[in-house]
């Protein structure tokens, strides 16, 4: 079975899975994480959206309204594993971008889209040591986050590799 694009899929998780819902978003999946709420509203949103809804919880499991995941680990990596086996999913931390310069992966904090930001723009709100190593820089469209390729990016990258060699 051939592993699923980040543009094919898009989940919905409920308030358990906060961290999950970060590392979807790096990943490039289009994740919903809505605030804490009533089942039925996050069952509903999840059917009408067309989006996988992602559940620790047994009782959310059950329901015929929407696609349902279970997660039956409350660890990072398992849950990456899980899904990834469960829905072919391609699990690649490697920064992609559009032909207009937009990252595939998403904001880790809103979900928003990644636009190219000039790297002089960039530079007045990065701190001093970012700004000496890094010329690449793109702005979260939704909550203004601004990131780059750096160490952090790099132990992303090391993390995922680990959990795909151990499937």
């Amino acid at each position: 079975m051939q592993a699923q694009k980040q543009k094919d899929i898009k989940f919905s998780a409920d308030h358990m899975l906060g961290r999950l819902s970060r590392w979807l978003r790096i990943l490039g999946y289009d994740t919903d994480y809505p605030p804490p709420g009533p089942d039925k509203e996050l069952i509903e949103s999840a059917g009408t959206d067309n989006r996988i809804l992602l559940t620790r919880d047994k009782t959310v499991a059950e329901t015929k309204k929407a696609r349902v995941i279970y997660i039956k680990s409350d660890r990072i990596e398992e849950q990456l594993m899980q899904l990834a086996e469960e829905l072919s999913l391609e699990l690649d931390a490697n920064l992609k971008e559009e032909e207009d310069g937009s990252l595939v992966n998403r904001c880790g904090v809103c979900n928003g889209i990644l636009k190219p930001l000039p790297a002089e723009a960039a530079k007045e709100k990065v701190p001093e040591g970012v700004k000496a190593h890094i010329d690449k820089y793109w702005q979260c469209a939704g909550c203004n986050k601004i990131y780059w390729e750096g160490s952090h990016w790099d132990q992303i990258k090391e993390r995922i590799e680990k959990i795909k060699k151990s499937r």
